[in-house]
């Protein structure tokens, strides 16, 4: 695997080092070539390439093997993030779909930002995190709450939620306001 250039001299170092293979979210430092100049296990994970793989391969090469599902906003999203890392040093957090080789889905919240603090530098660092299954949960918790609500809209009988300590009223059902509200009765030839 392609060595982080960091001190090992020192126990701090080791530990540094240590540290970043073991993060969840892949790491990688990637030159202007897009050659792969480190990264740690979780990067590779994520990509689903070996690390044999990554070392042969640039990073270019691998996203266009796999299946973006919608390449002009992956254009727009690289121009955008080119343009971010330039005039700040590091971009702000994307979200991009990404079909592996396996043809597997993943969600990838990714960031980049220069090696360098003034930005002369043509490597940057990529930190990849797979959120797949943290918008699994997301889409999850949103259809629960919409059959929620369709029960609590749809049931006869009047509820009304009040806040615990200000007794204000945040929430009421349909039949709450057809009971408290009823629509106005209209008899033949009460109208003039």
């Amino acid at each position: 695997m392609p060595e982080i250039m960091i001190d090992e001299s020192n126990d701090y170092g080791k530990i540094e080092k240590n540290s970043y293979n073991n993060f969840d979210e892949g790491l990688a430092l990637i030159n202007k070539n897009g050659n792969f100049e480190w990264f740690n296990k979780s990067f590779s994970t994520i990509i689903g390439y070996s690390e044999e793989e990554l070392k042969k391969n640039n990073c270019f090469e691998i996203f266009l093997k796999n299946k973006i599902t919608d390449q002009k906003k992956l254009k727009i999203l690289l121009d955008n993030i080119i343009n971010q890392v330039r005039e700040n040093g590091i971009s702000e957090r994307f979200e991009l779909e990404y079909i592996n080789r396996d043809n597997h889905r993943y969600i990838l919240n990714f960031r980049v930002w220069a090696s360098d603090k003034d930005n002369s530098n043509s490597e940057v660092w990529v930190s990849l995190d797979n959120i797949t299954k943290k918008k699994y949960f997301e889409e999850e918790l949103v259809a629960s709450e919409q059959k929620y609500h369709f029960l609590f809209d749809s049931v006869n009988i009047p509820i009304i939620i009040l806040d615990g300590e200000t007794r204000k009223i945040l929430d009421t059902n349909n039949t709450t306001i057809e009971v408290c509200y009823p629509a106005p009765q209209v008899t033949q030839g009460s109208a003039k």
